[in-house]
């Protein structure tokens, strides 16, 4: 991982800090409910950007690498599920919640497989894997306490502690040595 890297690494944690910070204040002082919308929001948002990202990294780079069709998949399914989500913003927020939670444990099983297959290949596993089985454990937990309690400021507290989570285990993989191979 480059200087640059690194750099934007943290910095992305620290802003997930802050929107975790500023989330928790707004569900403990009474708004719950500006809280939720401000979490479908930053949801949208970060899945509209991440696809019109990973859009632009294909073409200008990725369309003539090998394996640059996945990223192109990859884009025109996050800006698909971001276009998608907000058509559901105006729906109401029972289906939302339990659509944004079922995607959320979606991608807790999708790391618990990417770790199964790196353990395989003997990469470092074991804090993906970590990730999956909380990214799972929290949606479970927020389906059982937040949306049969009918609490927002449950579900707003547990979408900000899993974004700390994030952000901790991000800024611990910013700072993680990287392995070089070095060709002599």
């Amino acid at each position: 991982m480059s200087y640059f890297q690194r750099v934007k690494k943290i910095a992305a944690s620290i802003f997930m800090l802050l929107v975790a910070l500023l989330l928790i204040l707004m569900a403990g002082e009474g708004y719950a409910e500006e809280g939720f919308l401000t979490v479908v929001a930053i949801i949208i948002l970060y899945q509209l950007f991440a696809g019109m990202s990973y859009l632009w990294y294909y073409l200008s780079m990725a369309r003539h690498m090998v394996g640059g069709k996945k990223i192109l998949t990859k884009s025109v399914l996050l800006l698909d599920l971001g276009l998608f989500t907000s058509s559901m913003f105006q729906m109401s927020s029972f289906v939302v919640v339990l659509y944004l939670l079922g995607f959320y444990a979606f991608s807790g099983v999708i790391d618990i497989l990417r770790s199964l297959e790196a353990k395989r290949n003997g990469i470092s596993w074991k804090l993906k894997f970590g990730n999956g089985c909380i990214g799972i454990l929290i949606s479970i937990a927020l389906v059982v306490s937040g949306l049969f309690n009918n609490q927002m400021n449950i579900l707003v507290y547990g979408y900000s502690l899993s974004l700390l989570y994030a952000a901790l285990t991000r800024l611990i993989s910013a700072f993680r040595k990287t392995k070089v191979v070095y060709i002599q």
